[in-house]
């Protein structure tokens, strides 16, 4: 296989961030901007809602994920909470927050199957369950997103930590199993998902797609305020929406700054008080049931939260209090499925296409890059680039970016944008696969008189290929996902099924969003399957093969 330089990486991934950061920088930095957007009434409050809820839920979903992750470990039951974790991580954010919306709004299920018999309404309660002033139930909803994305996360570092040695150490010193992993084995898995956490972070602080559905109103957070501004149709509003990204931005770095200057400066020295302070208690297996319980919880609400996706959609008239509609009609969903027909074509051509492409790019630099540990971070640092700055940071520069190169509101327009956010996830599990793969093998077919091409066919793909089956399935949930960056590189020409389930949700029309988020929902996890059928076809015969 012929390598490639990261030089062609960085410049499809990284150039077109740094371009629109630069841009944005340029339309931002007017001083009748910000006076404007200073005077702008609900400024402060909209960002405290932001940053409260970003953090919040970002410390929720690393305990909850830590938690489950470690009394999995201690009962051996790995492979089952990355089961249960895969269907809420492979559905888009958006489908998520509708199926929250389902169960937590007045009317929704959880509300159906309290009434009338413990709470006497035969009406829904006139109460804020969603887009509530504090932003719970986006706390709620970021919580039921991310946990999986960290228990994933946490799960792929311990193969780089010798937890089962560590935990067998503080067993022999007296140590339960609680204290043991805490100490010992906790820390480690923390750093090594330090970049993951900065993400979880950032996107909490400035996310839009699920603060449309579940986020506050009045005010509502300035992610929101942001993007209302940008899509106004007086284009005066522009430059203030330009400055407020800029703020956005500022804001944010802020956060992640203090964040790690509380874990360092108060956090750390508390949790070494704790670990040398001689106490040995904190057992898992005194503790498990408790300690399984939010994890249990935050996956459960999850997969409720899709099955309440795919009742509503089927469901004809559903009046409260009844907690099953009148009727399942199978027709309404057949023409709904006929009038996404666009959104989902839309979807699965970017989707696949942005996946092949980051796939080979990634495949095709890594090969030159494996025994260069020190170029690999460099590259994994620079891409990495989007996933740990807002968004709108850098999207309102790179639509200006796009219709200099009149690839505005064009499929290759969105392709690209695209590509910015699947190409770090690609490079996160392709580029380490192919480094640890043993020289070997290589230097024996190579021996034998194997070509460059008939070695990496014959000895190094068959040994990468589950790494890609799971690359290729990331890689497509991520495309699915995508929101703000369909919207900006688009221009409102392109629809996808993401778009389509935030105008609906937008609009009221919960079984037409409840529709296009079952297909945000299946489509990904449908790719996953396949993904997991080849992998278990393909290595029945191969049992013993590094993977």
């Amino acid at each position: 296989m012929k390598t490639a330089p990261p030089g062609a990486l960085l410049l499809v991934a990284v150039v077109p961030v740094m371009a629109g950061l630069i841009a944005t920088l340029a339309e931002g930095l007017s001083l009748p901007a910000w006076r404007e957007l200073l005077s702008e009434p609900g400024l402060v409050q909209a960002l405290l809602v932001s940053v409260s809820s970003g953090v919040v839920s970002t410390l929720v979903a690393l305990a909850v994920a830590h938690l489950a992750v470690a009394t999995a470990f201690v009962r051996h039951r790995q492979a089952t909470l990355r089961l249960a974790a895969l269907p809420t991580l492979a559905t888009p954010h958006v489908a998520v927050a509708i199926g929250l919306v389902l169960l937590l709004a007045p009317s929704g299920l959880v509300m159906r199957a309290l009434s009338p018999w413990a709470t006497g309404f035969e009406q829904p309660p006139d109460w804020a369950t969603v887009q509530d002033p504090f932003g719970l139930a986006l706390i709620v909803g970021l919580v039921v997103k991310e946990v999986p994305f960290l228990i994933l996360v946490l799960l792929g570092t311990l193969a780089q930590v010798p937890a089962e040695r560590l935990m067998t150490q503080g067993r022999v010193l007296g140590y339960g199993g609680g204290k043991a992993w805490f100490v010992a084995v906790a820390p480690l898995l923390q750093r090594q998902a330090r970049l993951a956490t900065v993400t979880v972070l950032v996107f909490g602080i400035t996310n839009v797609e699920m603060a449309l559905a579940l986020g506050p109103t009045r005010p509502s957070t300035f992610s929101l305020l942001v993007w209302s501004w940008f899509t106004d149709a007086d284009l005066a509003t522009r430059s203030k929406a330009y400055a407020g990204a800029l703020l956005l931005l500022l804001v944010t770095a802020g956060v992640v700054a203090a964040t790690a200057a509380a874990s360092r400066y108060l956090l750390a020295p508390g949790w070494q008080a704790w670990a040398s302070s001689g106490d040995r208690a904190l057992s898992l297996r005194l503790n498990g049931r408790a300690m399984q319980l939010w994890g249990r919880a935050v996956l459960g609400l999850g997969a409720v939260a899709l099955i309440a996706l795919l009742v509503r959609s089927v469901g004809g008239t559903w009046r409260f209090p009844a907690v099953w509609p009148a009727q399942l009609s199978l027709s309404a969903w057949i023409q709904s499925v006929e009038d996404m027909q666009p959104a989902v074509t839309a979807s699965v051509t970017l989707g696949l296409a942005a996946t092949v492409i980051a796939l080979a790019l990634v495949l095709a630099v890594a090969e030159g890059l494996h025994d260069k540990p020190v170029a690999r971070g460099r590259v994994a640092a620079l891409l990495l680039v989007p996933l740990v700055l807002p968004q709108m940071a850098f999207l309102f520069g790179l639509q200006t970016v796009l219709l200099r190169l009149e690839l505005d509101g064009s499929w290759s327009g969105v392709l690209w944008s695209h590509l910015l956010f699947v190409l770090p996830y690609a490079w996160i599990v392709l580029a380490e696969a192919r480094a640890q793969l043993a020289p070997g093998y290589r230097i024996v077919a190579r021996t034998l008189g194997a070509g460059p091409f008939t070695t990496w066919s014959r000895i190094l793909l068959p040994q990468l290929l589950r790494s890609i089956l799971v690359a290729a399935g990331l890689c497509f949930a991520v495309s699915m996902a995508l929101y703000l960056p369909t919207q900006f590189a688009g221009g409102g020409r392109i629809v996808t099924v993401t778009t389509e389930a935030a105008v609906a949700m937008s609009s009221g029309d919960l079984r037409s969003a409840a529709s296009y988020g079952v297909m945000q929902a299946l489509l990904p996890l449908a790719l996953f399957a396949v993904t997991a059928w080849v992998s278990r076809s393909v290595f029945t015969r191969r049992r013993g093969m590094p993977a």
